[in-house]
């Protein structure tokens, strides 16, 4: 007989970060994070439906941006204290979905070669060439991930399957990936 699934409150209960050089996460701790990861998947779906442009492919890039904040002890913390974990899980889908949209509007209304130089990552902007330089930096494994996922526009679906590997398994790699550049780009151990 299965268990039915723990409520919002009692599965953010269970959540917890290992950092590097603490004990490693639980079985039952593993197991939080994927539930939590497929629940942010089936609300993705539904909340890309209410903004204009965006796809079933957006729903890995919202759901992934989401999971990578959630690894920040900050905001896995504001989680926790929100009323509604549901509701602070759903608003934040629908701020990310939101973007996306206004993103995608505002590219789409430049020209052929401004939309090309936008998006060309060693641009002079603020962060373009500390990126450039982590990118550089990055091996070459970890280099073909960002690739793939944010120039190459595959799915992580469609990463893991070119890796032979799992879809949780590409995703925690990507997860980890992009927590780890957001705090050498910020130089805020906390991040």
């Amino acid at each position: 007989m299965n268990d039915p699934l723990p409520d919002w409150r009692t599965l953010v209960a269970g959540l917890r970060i290992a950092p590097s050089g603490q004990r490693p996460l639980s079985r039952d701790e593993e197991a939080a994070w994927e539930d939590l990861r497929q629940r942010v998947w089936r609300l993705a779906q539904i909340s890309i439906r209410w903004y204009q442009g965006l796809t079933l492919d957006d729903v890995d890039d919202i759901g992934l941006d989401l999971m990578a904040k959630l690894l920040e002890p900050a905001v896995l913390q504001s989680l926790k204290a929100s009323a509604s974990p549901a509701g602070y899980i759903v608003r934040a889908l629908k701020n990310r979905a939101a973007s996306l949209s206004a993103a995608r509007r505002t590219r789409a209304d430049l020209s052929p070669e401004l939309a090309y130089e936008a998006r060309d990552w060693r641009d002079e902007t603020e962060i373009g060439e500390p990126l450039a330089r982590l990118l550089r930096d990055l091996p070459p494994d970890d280099l073909a991930m960002i690739r793939d996922r944010f120039w190459g526009d595959l799915s992580i679906g469609e990463m893991a399957l070119q890796r032979g590997i799992t879809y949780s398994a590409m995703a925690v790699r990507l997860f980890r990936l992009i927590v780890r550049l957001r705090r050498e780009l910020t130089d805020d151990p906390r991040r």
